[in-house]
């Protein structure tokens, strides 16, 4: 099946320059429901096209992903982190099935294509308790929850400059990346789950204790002179304006 993808690939495009399989198919973990994810790279300047496909592969529908792009897009996406990621480091794992040239293959012949971390976003962080804050206020359950997620979703960029992370390929081992974490706050994991919704229960008191304890941990752990928070930040926490700022009623 791969090969025929390949195959209708650069029949379609015929500017094409290198297709690429990631994805679990390329991790070697797929299974009966896993989709075929290809990038496409394209000579055309300023091509970025998405395309979906369901082909039949023996009894089954497969789903075919494709993002159809240029080579130079896709090489700068790397200076950026992945979507996915939780604010990790990432090595998305790609198989080179074919490259028009030498050159091309030299570029784009390696087991993954590696992302950076996210930049820290406390900034994003407080902002996202103080909705949360004031959703619990409106009875505003959906909101409340919403915004738990999202500093879910930020509290590991702030933990990542505190801690020796290896990159994840998959969003699935990103979760457990965030709970390998070995400088967290007391009962961070615990408190993160809550935060994410990953837990049988809770209610808006629970998730919002469990979000103040994991925001106000975090941010004791921040060095005073670690420049990756951004100087506004570091002003307002040494100086205890912040702290006093969340402390508020």
């Amino acid at each position: 099946m791969i090969d025929e993808l390949v195959t209708r690939l650069r029949a379609e495009y015929v500017d094409a320059v290198a297709v690429l399989l990631k994805g679990s198919m390329a991790r070697g973990e797929a299974h009966s429901w896993s989709d075929v994810d290809f990038d496409l790279l394209v000579s055309t300047p300023a091509t970025e096209i998405y395309r979906t496909w369901l082909v039949p592969n023996g009894e089954r529908l497969v789903h075919v992903s494709v993002a159809v792009e240029t080579l130079e897009n896709w090489l700068a996406d790397a200076d950026e982190p992945s979507s996915w990621s939780l604010g990790l480091p990432t090595a998305e794992t790609t198989q080179l099935l074919w490259a028009a040239s030498d050159d091309v293959r030299e570029l784009l012949d390696r087991p993954a294509k590696l992302h950076p971390a996210a930049e820290p976003e406390v900034e994003d962080a407080v902002e996202a308790l103080g909705k949360m804050r004031s959703a619990l206020t409106k009875d505003d359950r959906p909101g409340l929850y919403r915004n738990a997620e999202k500093l879910g979703r930020l509290i590991p960029t702030l933990l990542v400059p505190l801690n020796d992370v290896p990159p994840v390929a998959n969003s699935r081992k990103a979760i457990a990346g965030v709970l390998a974490l070995q400088h967290v706050p007391e009962g961070f994991a615990d408190d993160w789950l809550t935060c994410m919704g990953y837990v049988d229960s809770r209610t808006p008191e629970s998730t919002l204790a469990a979000a103040e304890r994991m925001l106000f941990g975090t941010l004791a752990m921040i060095p005073p002179d670690d420049d990756e928070y951004g100087e506004d930040i570091l002003a307002i926490l040494n100086n205890g304006s912040l702290m006093r700022y969340l402390e508020q009623h």
